[in-house]
């Protein structure tokens, strides 16, 4: 609809009309008058610029009118049939990764990046395909990447396109981490100049899970993601006081943890930023005291987490004669939650979440050596019971000690997968050179004592830091930081399988771990936008659940909605609300 001016010669008079314009049957343009406003000299007595105001009415009313016209009207009929083949769901939680992959700079970047180079694609739009797509799904399926792909401008893309980029990537790496470094004092909320940063930053181990690389002759994308046999790498995520994501460095090869840890803070100062390093890790069955003594010696310190089982006699003793009424109560109300959970952890974190936990904590002097000399240091140690998780050492010894009398009773029983474990219950027992036992059965006998000493630690997390004058709340919020990092990382997925030329397996799992980092960088400028009020697991979670399934014709519902969404959309802008939509208006989004 538009304005309408009307002369009249004979009057000397305007007289104004909104009009519509349409085409008639035959196509030929016409027009008609939806609304008579009056003479021009008439209303200029009633408004100070008439013109203006109906032209903007006349554009309000064109809008009014195709809303009406795209508002979607369901019929349902109960008896109508499902069409065959159908539309595609489209997750709609990616809108927000994409809106913060473009604010960030990243499109803008890979943009230049792809005009140097030749190929059918857009660099950027493959680039932002893995990184959108990886940060929501670490493991795609075939229908995921469907689904997905299509959004990028990317429907036909290949193996051979998809691998190019991660040769560029591997090629590009330290440019691009370097440019990250320097934009990142825009999205984290830590007041620091990351150039010249004073306090020491942090840098969370873990391993990174990684299916090894098989060869198919299949291009097409769907392919890509094959299982193969596990294999796994250590990375060190580098970060500053406030989690956010300055580093990353990822290792695999033969050599001793402790030393693939120093590795990881040796490339960080020699690549990027040359300071202190603080370490947090936690592991059921990691012995943590070379590795500690192996970071003091190179200037840095630690944060570690682990079952008291696996601490040194010195702790064992000291937690086997405390007693419990000179523990403190923890309260961890309205703080950040654990999202994933394994079958150990999971007693653990049900009584964090309840408020369960209670805890004592000293200061100890030891030794640490340093290039074969020893000097004096200092670390807190602090021990954490955990009601359930007690319950749950217990459970898992009794069903030990279980097999271990079957053992007993009968040697074969040691033939039996599972029953490795239990010998350490059973003493006397002896085996030849080829693993078969040939002891006297009659001298085999439970090791009471050793069941009676292990029954004194049930329950016990350590947690030792070389950050003597931190206080709980300082060393919780590493280790729950350390959590959503290994959640958001962490997640076992397979290898991309691509043609030939890129049958390198240590180049697809660098561009795989990088991607899935570029992910996390994303998800934390959301994290911070909303005040840290959801971790990253969270926020990945309800984009992901975040879906349009498709009804019919061109109109798609939402599925999923949260208040997680409902603070995302606040903040970057996006409607998850509506709960109709075309495509047309969703690939708009796009």
């Amino acid at each position: 609809m538009y304005l309408k001016k009307s002369y009249n010669k004979k009057t000397g008079r305007t007289q104004l009309f909104i009009v519509e314009a349409y085409r008639d049957k035959d196509r030929k343009p016409k027009s008609k008058v939806i609304k008579t406003l009056g003479y021009l000299d008439v209303l200029e007595k009633e408004y100070d610029d008439p013109i203006g105001y109906f032209s903007e009415l006349a554009r309000k009313m064109t809008a009014e009118r195709k809303a009406a016209i795209d508002r979607i009207k369901l019929m349902i009929d109960p008896d109508e049939s499902t069409p065959s083949g159908g539309g595609r769901n489209i997750c709609f939680g990616i809108a927000a990764m994409m809106k913060v992959y473009n604010d960030f700079g990243f499109d803008s970047f890979f943009s230049e990046i792809s005009k140097s180079t030749k190929t059918e694609y857009n660099q950027n739009n493959i680039f932002k395909f893995a990184v959108c797509t990886k940060a929501l799904f670490p493991n795609p399926s075939e229908a995921d990447f469907l689904n997905i792909r299509f959004l990028f401008s990317t429907d036909t893309l290949t193996a051979s396109d998809y691998y190019r980029t991660a040769d560029l990537l591997t090629k590009s790496r330290m440019d691009l981490i370097r440019w990250i470094f320097n934009r990142i004092p825009e999205y984290s909320l830590s007041d620091q100049d990351h150039s010249e940063i004073a306090e020491p930053i942090y840098c969370y181990f873990s391993v990174y899970e990684f299916d090894s690389f098989s060869h198919t002759s299949a291009n097409a994308l769907s392919k890509l993601f094959l299982p193969g046999c596990s294999s796994s790498a250590f990375y060190g995520l580098f970060t500053d006081a406030n989690d956010f994501p300055l580093y990353y460095a990822l290792l695999n090869g033969s050599m001793s943890e402790a030393k693939i840890r120093s590795s990881i803070t040796a490339q960080l100062n020699d690549s990027v930023i040359k300071k202190r390093t603080i370490a947090v890790a936690g592991s059921m069955d990691t012995d943590y005291s070379k590795i500690s003594s192996h970071l003091l010696q190179h200037g840095n310190g630690y944060i570690f987490a682990y079952p008291l089982y696996n601490a040194d006699e010195g702790l064992k003793e000291y937690a086997s004669n405390i007693k419990r009424d000179v523990f403190h109560s923890i309260s961890f109300k309205d703080r950040a939650v654990f999202i994933d959970e394994d079958e150990v952890s999971k007693p653990f974190i049900y009584d964090f979440n309840n408020n369960e936990l209670s805890y004592n904590e000293r200061v100890v002097s030891k030794k640490a050596e340093s290039f074969g000399s020893f000097s004096d240091t200092s670390e807190k140690q602090l021990l954490i019971y955990s009601p359930s998780f007690a319950n749950n050492c217990r459970t898992e010894r009794a069903h030990l000690i279980d097999l271990a009398k079957e053992i007993i009773a009968d040697p074969e029983c040691l033939k039996k997968p599972g029953t490795y474990p239990a010998r350490k219950y059973i003493q006397n027992l002896s085996f030849d050179k080829n693993n078969i036992f040939n002891g006297d059965m009659t001298k085999l006998k439970l090791n009471t004592e050793l069941i009676e000493k292990e029954a004194l630690l049930d329950g016990y997390i350590v947690i030792v830091t070389s950050e003597t004058d931190a206080d709980l709340n300082d060393i919780y919020k590493h280790l729950i930081a350390l959590v959503s990092t290994e959640a958001f990382l962490s997640y076992p997925r397979t290898t991309p399988v691509g043609p030939a030329q890129y049958e390198n397996f240590e180049t697809v799992q660098q561009s795989d771990f990088f991607i899935r980092y570029i992910g996390l960088i994303l998800c934390r400028i959301i994290e911070n936008k909303l005040g840290k009020r959801y971790d990253v697991s969270r926020i990945s979670e309800s984009l992901r659940k975040c879906e349009y399934i498709h009804i019919e014709d061109d109109i798609y519902m939402l599925t999923y909605r949260d208040e997680v969404l409902d603070a995302i959309g606040e903040v970057l802008g996006i409607d998850f609300t509506r709960r109709f939509r075309r495509l047309k208006d969703i690939m708009a989004m796009f």
